[in-house]
């Protein structure tokens, strides 16, 4: 079992920290043109939307979990519809039901990397038992 039979893809490292930081960048924003410029800064936040960027997922989560584009857009359009003096700094939402399940009874590796003479993380195998904790 590798990591990329688990739902891992190394492209997604990078979106995950770009998320963060544009959620980061949205209250910033938000705060600082808010007050002196009523400009309106929201980080829409959607679970899984059925599209080409989470293919990947479809063989771990169930069909009705996905939402569709047009479920994305309604939620944009409220947003730019709200009345101007009321800020929303972030709207996060999914059908309810967005999680990969966790694979119970798996064996896992983690390979260390050489970089200049410099390990890296560690040469790791571990079995998950499967049992609840």
């Amino acid at each position: 079992m590798n990591f990329q039979e688990m739902g891992y893809n190394k492209h997604w490292t990078p979106y995950v920290s770009d998320k963060a930081r544009l959620d980061f960048a949205c209250q910033y924003l938000s705060e600082r043109y808010n007050e002196d410029h009523r400009c309106k800064v929201t980080n829409v936040a959607a679970g899984f939307v059925d599209t080409q960027a989470v293919a990947m997922f479809k063989p771990f989560i169930k069909s009705y979990c996905f939402m569709q584009p047009e479920d994305v857009a309604n939620i944009v359009k409220w947003v730019v519809d709200t009345p101007k003096h009321l800020q929303i700094r972030k709207v996060s939402f999914n059908t309810g039901n967005s999680h990969i399940p966790v694979r119970r009874d798996r064996t896992y590796e983690t390979r260390a990397k050489e970089v200049d003479g410099v390990q890296y993380g560690s040469n790791v195998t571990k079995t998950w038992d499967g049992k609840e904790k």
